[in-house]
Formats: C-alpha cells, sequence, structure tokens
C-alpha cells in the first residue's frame, strides 16, 4: 500500500512562486509544500495540519493560503500564522455548514464573508478582525482566491473598535490590576514561601520580576543568563542590571533590549544565580551563557530552533507563572476567594502604579516595552478610584478576609514570661506592654506597626488595639489631604490586621463592634474650639 504524500495534491515538486524552504524571522525551517507544518522557533510552537483543506478548497485556492501564510511566516510569529490558518479552515467550514454544497471551494466570496461576520463578530469580534486582516493581506500580496465582492467587501465593511482597558477601567477583580492589598498580600506570601523553602531561588527569582516589570511571559522565555550584567564601581561595589527582550514588535526575537538597573540586594542575588546556571550549562552548551535564565525542566535541546536550547516556550512559561503565583494562596479581599495569578494582572499592576506614581503615559509605555501610548492611556484615569475612603468600618469588614494578620491572640496572665514584650507608650500612654514577641530574636522594622502583620506577634486580648487601629486611620487621612497617595496607602494590609485583632479581642461581629463604635463617638463631647 502506497503511504499517503506529505505534498500539496497536484505538487510532485515545488511550482515556481511555492518555495521548497522558507525560514521564519526566528529561524525555523519549513517546506511550504508539505501537508503539515510543524516545529518551534525561539518561544513559539507551531502545527498546522493542510489534510482538512483537500476536501474544503481546490488545489489553487490551497495554494494561494499557503503563499499567503508564507508571507506571514516570515514577517509575523508563530502564532500569528497558526491562529489565520486555523481562522480560514473555520471559514469555509461555517459556509460548509450553511448548506453549501459548492466544497471543494475554488474562491472565497462576499457572501461567504458576510455569513461567517454576522456569525462571529457578536460573540468574538477580534476573531474576524484578524481574518479580515489575513485576507487583505492576501489580496495585497495579489495571490488569487478572491472575488471582487469579497475584496469590496473587506474593503467597506467598517468594525466598531474595540474597548480597550476595560478590565483596568473597571478594576476587575479577575483581569484588572490587584488592589493595594492584594499586592502586599501577594508580597508577603511570596517572602514567606521563600523563607520557608517553599520556592526556590529561581521561582522566587522569577516571581520578584514578574512583580516588579511586569514584562510578558515571552519576555522570560527568551531570557539567557547573558542578560544578568554587572559593572563595577569606583568605590568598589557593584551595579546590577537586567536586559529584557523586546516582543510584539515584528522584529527578530532578542534583536532588541530594554535595560533595566535592579536593586543591589536582588542583583547580587540574581547574579550569583546566573553563575551557578551557567555551571551547570556548560557540559550542555559550547557557550553557557547562552542558556536560559529560566529553563525548563523538560525541554530537550534538539526541539527548539538553534540558540533557544532548554528555553521554555512562551506557553510554557505563561503555565508555570501562574502556577507558581497560584501556589502561594493568595485571597483577594475583594471576592473572598484565592486570586486570578494570570501574567497580564502583574503588567497592568505595574502600569498602575506607575500611574498613581504620576508618571506621564510615554514613561509608562515605555517601562512596558509598547510601541505607542493607544494602550496604557487608560491608566490616567483611575487612581482616583484606587484610593477609596478606607475607614474603621471597612477595616473591619475586610479583616477576616484579608487574613493580613498572621500572629497569635493570646491572654497577658497566661502567656510565659520569656518571650520579649512589645510597647507603644507613644499611642496609648502607658508602658504596659501590649504584646509579645514570638521571633526569639533581632527584629530590624517599626514596632508595633510592622508587628501585625507578623507570623511571631503575640497580641494581648485586653490591649488597647484599637487605639493603634483609630492612629492609622487617622494617619492615612491625612496622607490622602496631602495629596501623597501613594504613602497613604502603604499601611492599608497593617491596618487591616489590627482591625482583625480588635474583632479577635471583643469576639463580637464586626457589626456589633462598629455600632458600639459610631454610638460612642455620638455621645463624646464635641470640643469648642479653642480662641
Amino acid at each position: 500500500m502506497t503511504a499517503p504524500s506529505n505534498r500539496c495534491p497536484g505538487q510532485e515538486s515545488a511550482p515556481d512562486d511555492l518555495p521548497i524552504r522558507v525560514t521564519s524571522k526566528d529561524g525555523l525551517v519549513i517546506n511550504p509544500c508539505d501537508m503539515v507544518w510543524q516545529g518551534r522557533d525561539a518561544t513559539d510552537t507551531v502545527y498546522i495540519d493542510f489534510r482538512p483543506f483537500i476536501m474544503l478548497a481546490t488545489p489553487a485556492l490551497l495554494k494561494s493560503l499557503k503563499l499567503t501564510l508564507v508571507w506571514y511566516l516570515r514577517n509575523r510569529g508563530l502564532a500569528s500564522v497558526k491562529k489565520a490558518a486555523e481562522l480560514f479552515e473555520d471559514l469555509l467550514e461555517t459556509e460548509t455548514e450553511m448548506g453549501s454544497i459548492e466544497l471543494p471551494y475554488a474562491e472565497v466570496t462576499g457572501s461567504m464573508l458576510v455569513n461567517y461576520r454576522v456569525d462571529v463578530v457578536e460573540f468574538s469580534p477580534n476573531t474576524w478582525r484578524v481574518l479580515k486582516g489575513f485576507l487583505k493581506q492576501w489580496h495585497r500580496l495579489g495571490h488569487p482566491g478572491l472575488t471582487a465582492d469579497s475584496v469590496k467587501y473587506l474593503e467597506k465593511t467598517r468594525d466598531k473598535s474595540v474597548p480597550v482597558g476595560q478590565a483596568v477601567k473597571t478594576l476587575c477583580p479577575i483581569f484588572g490590576p490587584f488592589s493595594v492589598l492584594e499586592r502586599e498580600e501577594f508580597d508577603a506570601k511570596l517572602h514567606a514561601a521563600f523563607a520557608d523553602g517553599r520556592l526556590t531561588d529561581l521561582d522566587f527569582a522569577l516571581l520578584f520580576l514578574v512583580r516588579i516589570f511586569g514584562a510578558r511571559p515571552t519576555q522570560f522565555a527568551q531570557m539567557k543568563l547573558c542578560d544578568v550584567l554587572r559593572q563595577a564601581l569606583p568605590d568598589g561595589g557593584y551595579d546590577y542590571y537586567l536586559r529584557i527582550p523586546s516582543a510584539k514588535k515584528r522584529r527578530e526575537s532578542r534583536s532588541v533590549f530594554k535595560t533595566r538597573l535592579l536593586v543591589s540586594d536582588f542583583g547580587e542575588f540574581l547574579y550569583r544565580l546566573s553563575k551557578n546556571l551557567e555551571i551547570q550549562f556548560k557540559d550542555h552548551l559550547q557557550d553557557p551563557r547562552q542558556a536560559p535564565l529560566f529553563p525548563g525542566s523538560f525541554a530537550r535541546k534538539s526541539f527548539p530552533a538553534t540558540g533557544y536550547e532548554f528555553h521554555r516556550t512562551r506557553s510554557a512559561m505563561g503555565k508555570h507563572i501562574r502556577y507558581l503565583a497560584s501556589s502561594l494562596e493568595c485571597v483577594s479581599e475583594r471576592t473572598g476567594e484565592p486570586m486570578n495569578m494570570v501574567a497580564i494582572r502583574f503588567r497592568r499592576t505595574v502600569a498602575t502604579v506607575l500611574a498613581e506614581e504620576g508618571h506621564p503615559p510615554e514613561v509608562i509605555a515605555e517601562f512596558l516595552d509598547h510601541a505607542n501610548i493607544r494602550h496604557v492611556v487608560v491608566y490616567a484615569g483611575i487612581t482616583g478610584k484606587l484610593h477609596q475612603r478606607f475607614n474603621k468600618a471597612m477595616a473591619l469588614k475586610l479583616a477576616p478576609v484579608a487574613q493580613a494578620f498572621a500572629g497569635l491572640l493570646v491572654s497577658r496572665h497566661e502567656e510565659p514570661n520569656g518571650f520579649r514584650k512589645v510597647r507603644c507608650p507613644e499611642l496609648t500612654g502607658t508602658y504596659e506592654p501590649i504584646a509579645n514577641c514570638g521571633k526569639f530574636g533581632f527584629c530590624k522594622f517599626n514596632a508595633p506597626i510592622a508587628c501585625y502583620t507578623c507570623a511571631g506577634f503575640r497580641p494581648f486580648t485586653d490591649a488597647p488595639h484599637e487605639l493603634i487601629l483609630d492612629h492609622l486611620l487617622a494617619e492615612r487621612e491625612r496622607y490622602l489631604s496631602t495629596q501623597n497617595k501613594t504613602l497613604a496607602v502603604t499601611e492599608d494590609r497593617t491596618i487591616v490586621a489590627v482591625a482583625e485583632v480588635v474583632r479577635l479581642c471583643t469576639g463580637r461581629p464586626a457589626a456589633e463592634v462598629l455600632e458600639n463604635y459610631r454610638r460612642a463617638k455620638e455621645e463624646r463631647p464635641v470640643e469648642k474650639a479653642a480662641n
């Protein structure tokens, strides 16, 4: 029995206008005459099976499709090539499902486009835009297969613009930027997991970089050990930098970089980590400095394009980031459920923080490596929403959900004497301790404010924690009144932690605590202003 041919029907040898060898912009070599295109370049994979087209398209239409895809292969990423082929197949299948008996199709007609647009534009407008762009490029290249009425329809249709930044504008708790409390929850859980050994050095470094730079998964997938730089200073110290490859600019991968300065402690940590990885790869690569900064444990040397051995794909890196971040089990105070830890949320959070600090759209676009400011202007309009009034009522309601208090509530009289005492005379007006410290060691943080979010904190049930809560809330209002919004929200997680201690000390629901607080406030005499 003769094995099925892997060439286009009617093409035993490559025609003059269909090359037998095409190299993608990132080095993947494909024979367009093959009926299956597969392989991987820098960080993307492609698998396109053209055999279903034998029943759907004539050899001439299939050849034009492949010629257009060849242009995409040379000028776009593999994801765009794969998406265009999938949508063209979907176009032909949609026409078939509507009762057409003209199989195989020799041309794309205007009626086919009308039917397909009506079928998809309402629930997936971007699908139509992608296919429309592909067919217009098909026409610009001059390949046959599009009727005159289909070209006219492509030119005259005007689609509504896709709303930019809806998740950001609405502060979506699923896909929008993280709130201040969510950021602090992530930071606390990240450092705790690293300190406990639940995260490796490499995983901690990856999540830390995702958090501070918000780069895309494909950028992390392209990073190499040589991208971690160290520069000697005149005083004998060092500056540390990270080169981040640009992405989504239709250029060859790793042809353009953004160099970012790292804080010295983390920079030294990352540099030592890169040197350790270099030693591990010296027996696997001719130049170990070309090894990936975040390698995949399952990656094979022979599968990727040359120069990207052991690199994760873009998709695999995105899944890895989500897995690591989700393993921290961060809970959102807005939903009461585990946070959705997709990489795009970190990117939107970085842009949000930059907007909060007053940076213009041009600076935000440069930091995010955008080609223009179209997708970043949305951040300028949301900063006011992020600094909503945060009072005692809100703090007490959020306290059980946010889980900011990580210590242990204890009785003053039943607690052993071996603990170091925590006092706050400047707020409580007395030298009586309000808690014990269970760390048994030196602590450089400011007690007792920083203590409330520490796992070693042991607050007393009869201590005046509410005075500290009132102080923190008053300080927050003071900073907001001076327009120092960034500084105002730095203690929000601590406020929630203190509120949780107040709630636990009373043993009553938050609503009852609030009612007593309001009643006491109403009965408090109003002080007359001094003459």
